[in-house]
Formats: C-alpha cells, structure tokens, sequence
C-alpha cells in the first residue's frame, strides 16, 4: 500500500495526490491518503473530497494504526505462505523542494511525507490525473454566466495571491520580488503579441478589492474582475482559472493548478521564472512548455 500524509492547501494537497497516485499505480498498490496532520492545522482543511472523482480511501494514521497496519500485512503475508519478517516499510521524507525518483521505492508499505511539488512526479498519468481532478459543469450554477463568458471569449486569467502571502514574511518576500506588476504586464504584453485575437482578462484574486484598486487595466482591454460563487469550495476559482484560454499564474501553487489543469492544447501559460528568491532552481516546478518571465 501508499500512504500520502496530505498538509497544505488545496494545490499542495493535488501535487502530493498526483504523484502517490502515480506512484500506486506503477507499483499496482491501493493508495491512501493521510489525513492526521490536517486535523491539527487550524488554517487547512482536506480539500480533495470536492472532486467527484478521487475516491481513495482516507485514513487517520495514528502511531498505533500505523502498527496495525504492518501486523495485518504480517498476517497477509503468513496466509500465502510468505515468511512474515518478510514485510517492510519504508518510510519517505522529502529532503529539498526538487523532483526525486521514487520507482526505485519497492516495499510493501510506502509512507510518503513531503510536498511533491511539479509534474515529473505524474506527468506519465496526465490523462489520469485530469480524470481525478474533474468537476462537472452545471447549467443552473450561478456561475453559469461567468463561465460561458469565459469559455466563448479570447480569456486569459490572471492570478494575484495575497491572503495568507502577506502575513507570511518570508512568502511576502518572494510575493513582492517576484509577482511585481512589471512581471504581470510582461506577461500582458507577452500574450497580445502571440495572438492577434481580442483578448479578455479575467483577474483572480484571495483579495480581489485590494487588486481593483491597485493593478489598473487600459481601458482598451475587456477585464472581469472575478467574484464567483463558491459551489466547488475552494476549487471553483481554480477550476474556472483551467477553462481560459490561456493563464498568468503568480508564485502560488493555487494558480498552478489552474493553468495545468487548462486542456486547451494553444494554451499560452505564463508563469514567473523564479517561483522563491531563495531557491536555486524552480525548473522541476515550472514546465518546460510555460513562458518564463
């Protein structure tokens, strides 16, 4: 079996979904996701039960489970004739935010711990992957109208994070480095001259009044900015942010998913080149496809 200890937001939650996912299936084992650390975070909830299609079984592993577990696989083992010192588990911390080969990982239980971040980890199980991470359209939604626009229109997103960001000094650091409003019209420009369409932007936010009022658009352009219902939680924005054309993403694992969950196969992603100041590399995080800026 593969356990996933789950912690973060909901993007965090997807990469570290994704690639045990990815894992379980190479190594054909069921998955289960850890929820024991989330219920001690009082800022973090489990976010992966909005999506219809993920439906692996969800654990609170506790010492004395995780005992358990490996006696029952014991027993397993003895039934067919196995030695039972035979089982192992193997315990995965991640070390460093940079992609890390897993296959050589053969035991018969897998815990993994760490943030997984970027699509090495899954890219093998794209289809798959999109599969897990979809939420049907409704007509009746009050969204309905939003997203029509969205998805009969030129659309681009663009993502400004701030919330949590701001009170964070490090994260604030690599907020106002990184996503200045020279990277967002970089981006702006980078997209107008690839297409000779009639752009539409659509401007996400955590604070979206703080963005009306600071990051003013031409008049020349089409710009909503988005106040949608929340009938998928915290996903909706997130998954409106994949039905655009095309996506400005900040540093924030939030609008990644966004923009990677975007099947149009023209889709143009913009996406900072550095994602932390302090970070040697971010190329295992940024795809190779996405235009850096």
């Amino acid at each position: 079996m593969i356990i996933i200890r789950l912690k973060g937001g909901l993007g965090n939650q997807a990469y570290q979904y994704a690639a045990a996912k990815s894992l379980a299936l190479r190594k054909n084992k069921k998955l289960y996701l850890d929820l024991s650390y989330l219920l001690m975070d009082r800022l973090r909830d489990y976010c992966l039960d909005v999506f219809p299609n993920i439906n692996e079984t969800e654990i609170i592993l506790t010492k004395e489970i995780s005992k358990k577990l490996t006696r029952i696989k014991k027993v397993f083992l003895a039934a067919n004739g196995k030695p039972a010192n035979k089982t192992s588990t193997y315990y995965y911390l991640e070390k460093k935010l940079q992609f890390t080969e897993l296959d050589y990982i053969d035991e018969d239980i897998v815990y993994l711990d760490g943030y997984f971040q970027g699509e090495k980890y899954y890219l093998d199980i794209k289809d798959k992957i999109l599969h897990d991470f979809y939420l049907p359209e409704k007509s009746e939604s009050k969204n309905a109208q939003l997203l029509n626009d969205i998805k009969n229109t030129e659309s681009i997103s663009i993502h400004f994070r701030r919330g949590d960001y701001i009170s964070n000094p490090q994260v604030r650091k690599d907020m106002d480095n990184i996503c200045t409003f020279d990277y967002y019209q970089k981006a702006i420009n980078h997209i107008q001259s690839a297409t000779a369409k009639r752009l539409h932007f659509f401007v996400f936010s955590d604070e979206i009044d703080w963005v009306k009022k600071n990051f003013i658009m031409p008049p020349k352009f089409n710009v909503i900015y988005v106040e949608s219902y929340p009938e998928f939680g915290e996903a909706t924005d997130m998954w409106l942010m994949s039905k655009c054309k095309h996506n400005i993403v900040a540093n924030s694992t939030y609008s990644w998913w966004g923009a990677w969950l975007n099947t149009n196969k023209n889709k143009i992603v913009c996406a900072p080149s550095k994602w932390h100041i302090d970070r040697v590399s971010d190329d295992d995080l940024i795809p190779e496809r996405w235009i850096k800026i």
